[in-house]
């Protein structure tokens, strides 16, 4: 899906100016992560606990491929996650040249909203 930052508003205009000031980078999204992330947690999601990750990334040819699904040592709740020992995730994206583009995490009480 294509997002786009332009608006009709002056208050979004406005917000928005820095992040449309120059060229974007295409991020590429394999298409097999939400299922593998889920298949990775489920375990957590049957016992209705929050499972986080970190989405990562390399920078080839002008754009961001995300590459890594990291899912650091954390404590979860039903409507929670809270990675532990987060130096321990910057030394490994460090090691492996990884750069974090976002995270994603599962809702196993909520429904799609």
């Amino acid at each position: 899906a294509v997002v786009s930052t332009q608006s009709t508003g002056p208050m979004m205009t406005d917000m928005f100016s820095d992040l449309t000031a120059g060229p974007l980078r295409p991020v590429v999204v394999p298409t097999t992560l939400p299922a593998k992330f889920l298949s990775v947690c489920i375990d957590n999601t049957q016992r209705n606990i929050e499972t986080c990750g970190i989405l990562a990334a390399k920078l080839t040819s002008n754009s961001f491929t995300i590459t890594h699904v990291i899912i650091p040592k954390q404590r979860g709740t039903s409507d929670s996650c809270q990675p532990l020992h987060e130096e321990e995730l910057f030394e490994y994206q460090d090691k492996l040249d990884l750069i974090t583009l976002g995270w994603i995490h599962t809702h196993p009480s909520q429904s799609a909203f």
